[in-house]
């Protein structure tokens, strides 16, 4: 029996910082390797791949923050503190996490709440690196003003119509999802 099950939990433990350093100094030597050795077509294919990568590490980042907002709900509701505000304090450790302002970051935890509970079709996309951060921002801040269920509703239609945002910018992206909204 793994580790991981004797402790009842059926995931893997995470890999050391260390290996997961290493992992990046890899990348980093790999991408350095082809800036002064690529031809056009593998630099162009190298960004590719990287942009690819950072979408889904994005993603990943906003399935931390999620995990980091439902630890800081739960301690909440352990303590009986803050019980009018349970999101108190994750969206400034966030913040601080990322190295960016505080400012806005409630409304980037909504978009991960509403990410990875309501739209299990649009998260697996992020995961994939088929949206920026930005992009899935677009999409996701007109969903707010929507109850879950009609949010499940637009995932379903996303799921059937998986390139109904190619070629877009957010600025048409978001209109494309507010139109949705109106229509409810």
């Amino acid at each position: 029996m793994s580790e991981a099950k004797a402790h009842g939990n059926s995931l893997t433990p995470p890999a050391p910082p260390e290996e997961f350093d290493l992992h990046v100094q890899t990348v980093q030597n790999d991408l350095s390797a082809l800036e002064e050795h690529g031809s056009k077509a593998d630099c162009a294919h190298g960004i590719e791949l990287l942009e690819a990568l950072i979408s889904a590490a994005r993603c990943k980042q906003a399935g931390l923050a999620h995990q980091i907002e439902k630890e800081y709900v739960r301690d909440h509701e352990e303590r009986g503190v803050h019980l009018d505000d349970q999101t108190r304090g994750a969206a400034a450790c966030v913040a601080l996490a990322r190295k960016q302002s505080p400012h806005g970051m409630r409304n980037y935890l909504v978009n991960c709440r509403i990410l990875f509970e309501d739209t299990p079709n649009l998260a697996a996309a992020c995961s994939r690196g088929e949206f920026t951060e930005a992009q899935t921002q677009a999409i996701l801040t007109p969903l707010q003003n929507l109850k879950p269920q009609r949010r499940t509703e637009f995932d379903q239609l996303y799921a059937q119509n998986p390139h109904m945002f190619e070629s877009m910018g957010t600025t048409q992206i978001k209109e494309t999802v507010r139109k949705f909204a109106l229509a409810y």
